[in-house]
């Protein structure tokens, strides 16, 4: 059976969007181009010499010390000091933190840096992305994120959270619109040292825009109706007695992997939910997905003349 609207528990405030919107052609940075970019690399992680190897459509540039990857699909770089981490015992950085609480939960929280030292990191890694040609202005500043590390002490009691490594991170936006998916990022990795924050590593995928077809778009429930009759999955559940129920739905552009080829950068609902089974049984517990959904029909790229497999898919 294929699963309808009327079939789902809507927990979300659909998204609204113009009758048309731009689907844009990016390009990938050749290795060339990125040449300045994995030099500067090679000195700032403090790499040394580095022998180039070959594997599954990536260039890996090695060292003892750690590596420079590059993606050759997509032009997407990633960067380690792998030594970085015989500093520390483990997985913990004495960084200066303080907890914040979880609004839903006040028994939970998390640690993070003090404002001024996120504010000094996130000026520390433009400089960075500027200085490897690595910026774009798409680009916006998405936070800092500490690693949570948790200890299990040996006798009962509470469980200790401590912070890990420090990630900068940069997100996109194309038309005030936010890009999603995992060949999006920006991150620029930390740990802590004497005399400051020491770089540790890098990973950056970005497809730069370089131009753009209108499309004709249908609205966001014809659009959602359309991409749930085609789950197979998500239909077999509810076949299977599971409640589907969608709590969060809202409009990106989608970039694919770094490991894939991608020309057009599209419109897509990007959508999360839960699949519950109706009758409690031991056997079936319940669980959490998330989607990413093309929010233009097929017919709307075949009139504007775009053709891909990814945009006729689903």
């Amino acid at each position: 059976m294929t699963l309808e609207l009327s079939d789902i528990e809507m927990a979300a405030e659909l998204p609204s969007w113009p009758r048309s919107m731009p689907v844009y052609t990016v390009q990938k940075a050749e290795y060339e181009e990125r040449r300045p970019a994995i030099a500067f690399l090679q000195e700032a992680l403090h790499l040394g010499k580095v022998k180039p190897v070959e594997i599954k459509g990536s260039l890996h540039l090695m060292s003892p010390a750690g590596e420079i990857q590059y993606y050759r699909p997509s032009g997407a770089l990633w960067a380690q000091n792998i030594a970085a981490d015989k500093a520390f015992e483990d997985e913990r950085r004495p960084w200066k933190v303080e907890k914040e609480r979880d609004e839903t939960d006040p028994d939970n929280y998390k640690l993070v840096l003090a404002r001024e030292e996120q504010e000094m990191l996130a000026e520390l890694t433009a400089g960075l992305f500027n200085e490897a040609g690595l910026m774009s202005e798409q680009a916006t500043f998405g936070g800092v994120e500490l690693d949570q590390v948790a200890s299990r002490p040996e006798k009962r009691g509470e469980e200790a959270l401590f912070a890990g490594e420090a990630n900068v991170r940069f997100l996109y936006r194309l038309d005030n619109v936010p890009v999603d998916g995992a060949g999006v990022k920006s991150y620029a990795f930390f740990n802590p040292g004497e005399e400051g924050p020491v770089f540790s590593g890098l990973f950056h995928v970005w497809r730069r825009p370089v131009g753009a077809t209108s499309i004709q778009m249908v609205g966001a429930e014809e659009a959602l109706a359309r991409v749930l009759a085609r789950d197979r999955e998500l239909a077999m559940y509810h076949d299977k007695g599971y409640a589907i129920k969608l709590n969060q739905v809202r409009l990106v552009y989608y970039a694919m992997p770094p490991f894939e080829y991608q020309e057009y950068v599209y419109p897509a609902l990007e959508v999360f939910g839960f699949a519950v089974p109706r009758q409690r049984e031991k056997r079936r517990e319940g669980f959490g997905f998330a989607r990413f959904y093309n929010a233009a029909p097929p017919k709307a790229y075949i009139q504007a003349e775009l053709f891909a497999d990814y945009l006729l898919s689903p």
